[in-house]
């Protein structure tokens, strides 16, 4: 009996593996496809606090290893006030194409439940500048 569980443990382990296996492989041609396509042109990448801060030291670092995957400009455009949210509302208004990108805090998860209004649905503005859909 202990024989023929651990034939059916490494038969299970073996088709999780064949699966995870299987969905790279499907992530890696999704992600080839979109790179022969994503960015033909410069992308912006907001960030909701003022320059010199953790966030903006913290995009500047991703925007440069941005810039030489992608082979555009990726610009960093500091938006501060009320902790993130004229930012984030700046994205959410933007044109939904990825090419307007959100870099926030952990006040972008704490604001919907401090501001009563904060002109934008942060669920949508997140997806809105998300690349990865």
């Amino acid at each position: 009996m202990k024989t023929l569980m651990k034939r059916f443990a490494w038969m299970g382990a073996g088709v999780v593996l064949l699966l995870l296996i299987w969905r790279v492989v499907q992530l890696d041609v999704q992600a080839s496809v979109q790179e022969e396509s994503f960015p033909e042109r410069a992308v912006t990448l907001v960030v909701t606090f003022p320059p010199g801060g953790g966030t903006d030291l913290l995009a500047r670092k991703l925007g440069a290893e941005l810039e030489q995957r992608w082979r555009q400009p990726v610009v960093i455009e500091n938006r501060p006030g009320a902790s993130g949210n004229i930012g984030s509302r700046h994205v959410a208004d933007a044109k939904a194409d990825g090419y307007t990108l959100l870099m926030v805090n952990s006040s972008f998860a704490i604001n919907p439940g401090v501001y009563r209004q904060l002109g934008f649905d942060p669920k949508m503005t997140s997806r809105q500048s998300s690349m990865w859909r």
